[in-house]
């Protein structure tokens, strides 16, 4: 006798073995069920997996076009070092122009102090 699992039984019509037969059959409808089950919980983590691998690729995808935006570190310590000589240079001329500004204000000090010592004495003469 074959059952639906592929096991060949042929017992002899026994009274101790009367039940055997129908817990074999059993069994293997129980086995087919559990194989049934496993298979299907296989396919729903697969697909699932599936599912998540997609979503990471997505990301990584996302995160490549994002690094291509990014600047590089040879290109942003270039930007640095033309940044920082301007503002040395910039430092100095500001530099340049304080000490100016003193010669300046102190000319300007002497143009009013001659201008009042004139007009003093243009006033006192008369």
């Amino acid at each position: 006798m074959e059952y639906d699992c592929g096991m060949e039984v042929s017992l002899i019509d026994c009274p101790h073995h009367s039940g055997v037969e129908a817990e074999i059959r059993a069994m293997c409808h129980k086995m087919e069920m559990i194989s049934n089950a496993q298979e299907k919980a296989l396919n729903v983590a697969k697909n699932e997996l599936e599912r998540r691998l997609e979503g990471m690729n997505e990301f990584r995808d996302k995160l490549d076009e994002q690094a291509n935006t990014f600047v590089g570190k040879t290109e942003s310590k270039l930007e640095v070092e033309k940044l920082i000589t301007r503002i040395v240079l910039l430092e100095k001329i500001v530099n340049y122009r304080e000490g100016s500004k003193h010669w300046s204000d102190h000319i300007v000090t002497v143009i009013i102090a001659f201008a009042v010592m004139v007009l003093a004495h243009y006033f006192w003469k008369q």
